[in-house]
């Protein structure tokens, strides 16, 4: 997979070669409905180039600091499995205040300024710009005039509880404990990544500190997990409290905690 820095890109000190057809969002969990998006981009052409433009950190840290409730997954996690569904190249932005404050139209021209913009698929609730200003059909009048199609997708639906599928969906329901709920929505285990992570150890388990992990956790409960370090596995179970979770194999060596099912809400 090929990274490049915004700010690199809009400056043309790096760029994508040739015709470029491209998605824009967070792709916070790399859920079914940013799938469907992927796909578009990935279909759309074969004379051009499937990219993704996303922020290295979720832009609801800075905008909501008091109330969101942490990442489905990491930068690493998602580079992960962007590249897993085909994506071969990704634009990192950083969500400062000068990008904040950029009008949206700025924006745009400063995109296509960069590269060979020929198309864009964007959600519905896709907004850009100074306080959010245009939204997905906005953009699409700005666009296409100027030779972008722009496809807004149509919303991935959770036919058990007919709602979008959405990261905040999928956020609750991880704190919930509801992993089988997380499983279908994400089209995979929930993990956490723990291989950097400040964990507390002794002779008998391993502590985390949820306030030193970057990631939502479930709230309370016992739960079946698979402790994953350098390509083996080993099944345990993990308690979470309101403070922490701990677990007992595998201390020194385990840097993903796949969540399997919840065994219990509470300890």
């Amino acid at each position: 997979m090929r990274i490049l820095d915004w700010e690199t890109v809009v400056d043309r000190r790096d760029s994508i070669p040739g015709p470029v057809a491209l998605t824009i969002g967070v792709f916070d969990g790399v859920h079914r409905g940013h799938r469907s998006l992927i796909e578009m981009v990935r279909g759309f052409s074969e004379l051009t180039t499937p990219a993704v433009l996303t922020f290295r950190a979720n832009p609801a840290r800075r905008l909501q600091p008091q109330t969101y409730q942490g990442d489905l997954q990491t930068l690493g996690q998602r580079l992960e499995k962007l590249e897993s569904l085909g994506v071969g190249t990704v634009i990192l932005a950083e969500f400062d205040d000068r990008f904040r404050r950029m009008r949206a139209e700025e924006f745009l021209d400063r995109l296509r300024g960069a590269v060979d913009l020929r198309y864009l698929a964007i959600g519905r609730n896709f907004r850009c710009g100074r306080e959010m200003q245009m939204t997905a059909r906005d953009v699409r009048r700005y666009l296409e005039p100027l030779g972008v199609r722009v496809d807004i997708a149509t919303p991935v639906v959770d036919n058990e509880h007919k709602v979008p599928v959405s990261s905040t969906v999928i956020r609750r329901a991880v704190l919930d404990g509801e992993l089988e709920r997380v499983r279908h929505l994400l089209g995979s285990d929930f993990e956490v990544d723990v291989a950097d992570a400040p964990l507390e150890r002794d002779n008998t388990e391993c502590r985390l500190r949820k306030h030193d992990c970057s990631q939502v956790l479930p709230r309370s409960g016992l739960f079946e997990v698979e402790l994953c370090s350098n390509g083996s596995s080993a099944r345990d179970r993990l308690t979470a409290t309101e403070s922490h979770i701990r677990w007992a194999r595998n201390c020194n060596t385990t840097n993903r905690v796949r969540f399997l099912r919840q065994l219990r809400l509470q300890e």
